[in-house]
């Protein structure tokens, strides 16, 4: 499927929005003594995920940012290596952490 005789890889980030905000829930009972708004801990149900900006949309987004290397000669660029971010985490650096390079080259 894919020609490694031949391969070029292409490398973008894109957003990958798992809420509308962040999902986090109560861990006291305030609420059950009239306390609406309380500084207790909070537990996050996804605490990787964190809050991005999406530049082709010009908006946040809370999720993360999926950064893939892909076989760009293949016939329907095929996935080459996935890596998921907090989306507070820029495009640029989803590409230093692949360490792609450094496998393929062993």
């Amino acid at each position: 499927m894919i020609d490694t005789s031949n391969l070029s890889i292409a490398g973008d980030g894109t957003p990958f929005v798992t809420s509308a905000r962040e999902r986090k829930h109560r861990v006291c009972n305030c609420t059950l003594n009239g306390i609406t708004d309380c500084d207790c801990d909070r537990y996050f149900s996804q605490p990787d995920c964190d809050i991005g900006w999406d530049s082709s949309r010009d908006c946040f987004y809370h999720g993360y940012d999926l950064y893939m290397l892909v076989a760009a000669n293949s016939e329907s660029d095929l996935p080459i290596f996935p890596l998921l971010n907090p989306a507070s985490k820029h495009d640029s650096h989803g590409f230093l952490e692949t360490d792609f390079w450094k496998r393929i080259s062993e």
